[in-house]
């Protein structure tokens, strides 16, 4: 064969044999000859057509060849005498480089069948005829070509149908096969499956302030974060490549795992616990770290759901059931949830119905200047009064609007409504009251809340050094660009700024120094003791003074005792509010107060003129 070779390279220089480190791109013809005397007119011919063709021999691994090169077309010369071209049809049909390649066999006439048998997708009559051999080899390759193109168009869209496009990952469509499979599977061993959804927390929150594209590469990194920290016994799915997906997408900020042959159901928990745990450290985009938490929501087999949908939903209300809890936690699913979720969503119902209706009202709670004991504003504060709830707590509705989204019209409604009662207030001549008004950390980051204030301060025509902003610590521990943004716009309107619940969040101090605030209002839950309890008193002294070295006001939530009140005086807090003095009350009820701050002023007015006359 080598001879044939040999011979063929120096009559037609276009007609090249595979030797070692030569490659020749694009390929169309792989010629397997047998050293038949026409093999040299056959290789001339094909190549003075415009094909491009490689010799080779069985003796030189040509399946090697088959694979490394990729032909168009595998022409065979069938050797009738030991049948060698048979095999090496037979050969290539069997190994995954020539399955899908068409092969054109030549042989005597009488071995026809034999080559259709051997695996041959055309045959043409040996000695070949140079035309007809030209047009047969012209037409396979067209054909191979088009073959190509359907085979990629179908891997196209089975990737379209069961991967996810963004992570690569199994999609809702074929999780929800798996799932079917494995449990019925799981029916006939009695083998526990457990669905594990994943969502990651305040997503939205990200993709509004950072910007979708952001939003999209972090899903990827999540995505891949999540199968670093998974094994492969975690999943059955496959993804695109092949390799074992421990996790598929279902869609927005949304992941499944599904685990199966489970020794002990606990260990769907301690997967739970993996997975959160890989989302501690830092996601860096941008140039800026960003911090990701999940809630993880489990249910499993045949106990929580014995078909999908079942499964799948009890899942959904296990993981909404861990978002309530605050977020990155695991929650397995109970029958309790599903009672918890009715009662939410009707919760959620009734909030809408009553925003539409106008069922929502203010209530207001004094400030006291604690030095002078005078009253020196307002707390404006939301309550619900349902016409069949009666008055719905705001620890139970308040979660759900932030959860919905209605906080931010809600949000609109309270600062418009307190701004116009204060200036109402300042027209009956009590110009000196503030009032400070609560400011949700997604209303904050609402675009054109900054724009909102204004327009509702020049509505009102109330002095903006008269409106103070409560925002919670949590919305500035995350110290972002947008945040020190929208608080420096605010400042600049000559509105206020006070930090609320201070000392609830896990954050460093940086921001009070970083942040253009005024006020910084120390949590209830350490006035309760701090005439009772010591580490209470200490902390609250040195908030106290830490404040006043940076300026800032101090105003002190939650004091009911006249201990605690003089607690705040030998330490100097500037202000405070609870029911030592009072509850919260609506507008009208106020008048009453206001009433009785006049004729306390009036009284020691009249005192200190009695004083200087003496």
């Amino acid at each position: 064969m080598r001879v044939v070779e040999d011979a063929v390279n120096r009559r037609n220089p276009g007609i090249k044999g595979r030797r070692k480190g030569e490659r020749m791109e694009n390929l169309e013809v792989l010629f397997l000859g047998s050293g038949s005397p026409w093999v040299l007119v056959a290789s001339r011919t094909l190549a003075d057509a415009g094909l491009q063709v490689e010799m080779a021999s069985k003796d030189d691994d040509f399946l090697s060849t088959l694979e490394s090169r990729k032909p168009g077309l595998l022409l065979v010369d069938a050797d009738s005498s030991a049948g060698e071209g048979f095999d090496a049809c037979k050969a290539a049909r069997q190994s995954p480089a020539g399955e899908n390649i068409p092969v054109l066999l030549v042989t005597e006439h009488q071995n026809t069948e034999k080559a259709f048998a051997a695996g041959a997708t055309d045959v043409v009559i040996s000695p070949p005829d140079p035309a007809i051999l030209i047009h047969r080899s012209q037409a396979l390759l067209a054909a191979g070509r088009a073959f190509q193109e359907v085979k990629k168009s179908r891997e196209s869209l089975e990737q379209l149908a069961y991967f996810d496009r963004l992570t690569a990952l199994p999609n809702r469509a074929m999780f929800r096969e798996l799932l079917a499979h494995e449990l019925a599977r799981g029916q006939r061993s009695q083998a526990p499956v457990a669905a594990l959804l994943l969502d990651i927390d305040r997503f939205k929150e990200i993709n509004e302030t950072r910007g979708y594209q952001l939003g999209d590469q972090l899903l990827e990194m999540v995505a891949a974060r999540l199968l670093q920290s998974l094994r492969k016994t975690d999943y059955v799915a496959r993804s695109a490549d092949g390799n074992s997906a421990p996790v598929a997408r279902q869609g927005g900020d949304e992941f499944a795992l599904l685990l199966t042959d489970l020794a002990h159901i606990d260990d769907a928990g301690r997967v739970a616990q993996r997975i959160l745990q890989s989302l501690v450290q830092p996601f860096v985009l941008g140039g800026e770290e960003i911090f990701v938490t999940a809630s993880v929501g489990i249910a499993v087999a045949p106990n929580d759901g014995s078909d999908v949908d079942s499964l799948l939903q009890s899942a959904e209300t296990a993981m909404y059931c861990a978002k309530r809890q605050g977020g990155n936690n695991f929650q397995f699913y109970a029958e309790s949830m599903n009672e918890a979720m009715i009662k939410r969503l009707d919760l959620e119902a009734n909030l809408r119905r009553s925003v539409e209706r106008d069922q929502l009202v203010l209530f207001y709670q004094p400030l006291i200047d604690i030095s002078k004991r005078q009253l020196v504003g307002m707390e404006a504060l939301l309550r619900w009064m349902h016409h069949d709830l009666g008055m719905v707590s705001p620890g139970e509705f308040i979660p759900v609007a932030e959860e919905t989204g209605l906080i931010v019209p809600i949000g609109r409604w309270v600062l418009r409504t307190a701004s116009r009662q204060l200036h109402h207030w300042h027209d009956e001549g009590f110009e000196w009251l503030r009032m400070a008004v609560n400011v949700a950390n997604r209303q904050l980051r609402e675009p054109g809340f900054v724009t909102d204030v204004q327009e509702i301060l020049e509505e009102t025509g109330l002095d903006p050094s008269r409106l103070e902003l409560e925002v919670t610590e949590s919305s500035v521990m995350k110290n972002d660009s947008e945040t020190l943004e929208a608080l420096q716009e605010l400042r600049k309107l000559g509105v206020r700024l006070a930090v609320d619940d201070f000392g609830t969040g896990h954050s460093v101090l940086t921001y009070l120094r970083d942040f253009p605030l005024n006020t910084l209002k120390i949590d209830r839950s350490f006035i309760n003791g701090v005439a009772t309890d010591g580490k209470d008193a200490a902390i609250t002294s040195a908030v106290i003074a830490m404040a006043h070295r940076l300026d800032l006001r101090v105003v002190a939530e939650g004091v009911e005792t006249e201990d605690q009140l003089s607690f705040l005086t030998r330490h100097d807090c500037d202000e405070c509010q609870g029911f030592l003095f009072s509850r919260p009350v609506p507008a009208a009820e106020i008048a009453e107060i206001l009433a009785d701050e006049i004729r306390s002023r009036r009284s020691r007015q009249s005192g200190k003129s009695q004083l200087k006359a003496g």
